[in-house]
């Protein structure tokens, strides 16, 4: 008989989960847990004392936690926020931090709700009371500040640094407010920059490195390089040189009287202080972010290309320009061949392969001895089956096309009996890149209000 090897030993219990949690308590230590998710993940400071406000505010104005919400509860906060007159996007910043919320609570608390107070999670947020884009519930966007109107509203900020009756205050919010029009910043963006982040030698006008540029899809923050155009870069010298040292000595470009950076609160709220000082109607009034769509939209109708404004703006995309300004999403066949010239010309700077090509039809034709146009669109019908009217035949033989479908150059080469090379001739002859000058530092004369204060150069 085979000696039996199994025996009984004493073993220890599992763990058992407290069974008198309470729920506030553990809600509050869950809460935790997701701020430091989101510090985990790279988020600002600014933007993570934001959301914990916001949920703070959710979860009070649910009155229950979080795994005992029903989708009634979130009927009726959203609906109490609709009669209180809230914004959309308030009330969709509401739905949208109690889901992270809750999807945090199912990915990292499951188990531990279950066996502490016997819920099985479900979302109660569901398709008819999920958040909808600011588009289906809210009217369009309004258009951005025209340059007169935004020009005029600097103007007052000009003149109310002559006469304000604290000086720094009102300079630090004119180089504040023009640098998010010339720089396309978002106001946290600009809140966040620090002095060392201005550099006027990069580039022929000086860049400003955004370092807590807004990420996409939750990638945290994505730093990037705008160039100061507009002068922006005389602006900030005499904003540093003239205006910064009135505050207290600290990192922050732009700083509060305690030296500290500005809140991004605080920069919409001096702009609508600001707007009431002005007495303007309701109507002329806009936002920082209507600034940022005011840059976008000034520099595409001056002609600067989409994937520029793009990089600008710190997009992830070039079809995220249309959130700032919807007519950027649809692109004149004129503006189009605007961005093809200025990246031709961009790539003739940088030295690379320019491409020059040249229109042969009529070479080709008189070659096989076609010399009008009339006689080419009979060949065109006899041998290649195309019927093309007269205009465009003759615009095809006197001019040169901008562009020619694949179709029609195929038809033209069975029709004269030859190749794509006799029709077009290619030249990418290298180019060499010009010296660039550096651009020099104007030293513009300081110019003095009556009470001697410096004043803004532009």
């Amino acid at each position: 008989m085979v000696e039996s090897r199994l025996r009984v030993i004493e073993g220890r219990t599992l763990p058992a989960m407290p069974v008198a949690w309470d729920p506030w308590e553990f809600q509050a230590l869950c809460v935790e847990a997701f701020v430091a998710s989101w510090r985990a993940r790279g988020f600002s400071p600014v933007t993570v004392d934001n959301d914990i406000g916001l949920l703070e505010r959710t979860l009070k104005a649910l009155g229950r936690p979080a795994w005992d919400v029903t989708p009634e509860d979130i009927d009726r906060v959203v609906g109490g926020l609709a009669l209180e007159g809230r914004a959309p996007s308030t009330r969709r910043g509401y739905v949208q931090i109690f889901k992270g919320f809750h999807r945090f609570l199912q990915a990292r608390k499951a188990v531990e709700i279950e066996a502490a107070f016997g819920v099985r999670l479900i979302c109660p947020v569901d398709e008819f009371n999920a958040s909808r884009h600011v588009g289906d519930d809210s009217p369009a966007l309004l258009p951005p500040p025209t340059p007169e109107r935004v020009e005029e509203f600097f103007e007052f900020l000009k003149a109310r640094i002559a006469t304000a009756r604290k000086y720094a205050p009102a300079a630090r919010d004119y180089a504040l407010f023009r640098t998010l029009y010339h720089a396309g910043l978002r106001s946290e963006e600009a809140s966040l920059l620090d002095r060392p982040d201005v550099h006027f030698s990069r580039g022929p006008f000086g860049k400003l490195h955004v370092r807590f540029g807004k990420g996409a899809h939750t990638s945290g923050p994505r730093p990037r390089w705008v160039p100061m155009l507009d002068h922006l870069d005389l602006v900030l010298r005499w904003f540093l040189d003239d205006v910064r040292g009135k505050f207290p000595d600290s990192p922050a470009l732009f700083a509060d009287e305690s030296g500290g950076h500005l809140h991004q609160g605080t920069v919409r709220n001096r702009l609508r202080y600001l707007m009431e000082l002005e007495g303007r109607p309701a109507a002329d009034r806009f936002s920082p972010h209507a600034l940022r769509r005011a840059c976008a939209t000034h520099n595409y109708e001056r002609g600067v290309d989409l994937v520029a404004i793009q990089q600008l703006l710190g997009h992830w995309t070039v079809s995220s320009n249309d959130e700032i300004c919807p007519a950027l999403g649809h692109v004149h066949r004129g503006r189009l061949s605007t961005c093809c010239d200025h990246h031709a010309r961009r790539a003739h700077r940088r030295g690379t392969h320019v491409v020059n090509i040249k229109w042969k039809l009529r070479i080709a034709a008189a070659q096989r001895e076609v010399w009008t146009g009339a006689q080419l669109r009979r060949l065109l019908a006899e041998k290649a089956g195309l019927e093309l009217s007269s205009a465009s035949v003759s615009a095809l033989f006197t001019k040169e096309p901008s562009q020619v479908k694949m179709s029609t150059l195929a038809a033209l080469c069975t029709a004269l009996d030859c190749t794509p090379n006799d029709l077009i001739e290619v030249d990418t002859t290298p180019v060499e890149r010009p010296a660039a000058p550096p651009r020099p530092a104007v030293d513009l004369p300081r110019v003095a209000s009556a009470r001697g204060r410096s004043m803004p150069p532009i």
